[in-house]
């Protein structure tokens, strides 16, 4: 069963628009829905993300954020940064990724 899917957002997830598609977006909410956690990964600062992380819900199912260039890790509820380190050692994930 898959866990988790990690997309990076610009010539992944997003179009040529930078918009996520209607299908895509639908595909990532049923996968949330049936427990998959989505993540979000760009070289964008976090607030560069948050627009898509609203757009696909990710807050209410718990998903990441990976930004600058990995360098921080956020909840996509963004109540606690889990690590502003740019090494997967130190990033405080949540124990069922690990």
């Amino acid at each position: 069963m898959i866990k988790a899917i990690l997309l990076d957002l610009d010539g992944t997830l997003l179009n040529d628009q930078k918009l996520i598609s209607p299908q895509t977006k639908q595909t990532l909410l049923d996968l949330q829905d049936e427990g998959v956690k989505v993540f979000l990964a760009s070289g964008r600062p976090k607030q560069g993300i948050e627009p898509f992380a609203d757009e696909l819900r990710l807050h209410e199912y718990g998903g990441l954020l990976v930004s600058s260039n990995g360098a921080c890790v956020t909840d996509a509820e963004r109540t606690r940064r889990c690590s502003n380190r740019p090494s997967i050692r130190t990033t405080r994930l949540p124990s069922w990724i690990i």
